[in-house]
C-alpha cells in the first residue's frame, strides 16, 4: 500500500512541474509556441514616478524551473511591449521609441535549453 500511495505522489508531482505558475498569467503574457516558457511583463512605480516595466521568462525544462528577467525599460505612461514568438527558441520583442532602456539580453541558456531574443532596433543602454 505505501508503494502505491509513493507512486501515485511522484506521478502527481512530475505531471504539476510541467505547468507554468498560473499566477505569472495574470500579467501581461505571450506562451512559446510549445507552451513550455512565457515572457510576461511586470510593472512598478519608482521613486521618479515613472513606470518600471520588466520583461521576465519562466519556462521548465527536463522537469525543472527557471528564467530571470530579459528586458528592463522606464516609461512615462502605463503601456505594455509587444512580445511575439517565432519559434520555441526564438521571441522577438518590439519597445517603443520613448522608452528608456536599461538592460536586454540577447539570449539565455538554461539546463541545455537555448532562446534568442530580437528587438525592434539597437538601444543606447541607460542606468537607472
Amino acid at each position: 500500500m505505501k508503494l502505491f500511495l509513493l507512486l501515485i505522489l511522484l506521478i502527481t508531482c512530475i505531471s504539476c512541474s510541467e505547468e507554468i505558475d498560473s499566477s505569472i498569467t495574470k500579467h501581461p503574457h505571450t506562451f512559446s509556441p510549445d507552451s513550455s516558457a512565457i515572457l510576461y511583463q511586470t510593472y512598478m512605480v519608482g521613486n521618479d514616478e515613472k513606470y518600471h516595466i520588466s520583461v521576465i521568462l519562466s519556462m521548465k525544462h527536463k522537469g525543472v524551473t527557471g528564467g530571470g528577467r530579459i528586458a528592463r525599460v522606464v516609461s512615462s505612461k502605463l503601456d505594455t511591449l509587444s512580445i511575439v514568438w517565432k519559434s520555441d527558441s526564438l521571441a522577438h520583442i518590439e519597445i517603443p521609441d520613448e522608452m528608456k532602456v536599461s538592460s536586454t539580453k540577447e539570449e539565455t541558456y538554461f539546463y541545455g535549453r537555448r532562446i534568442e531574443f530580437t528587438y525592434n532596433k539597437e538601444f543606447k543602454i541607460e542606468l537607472f
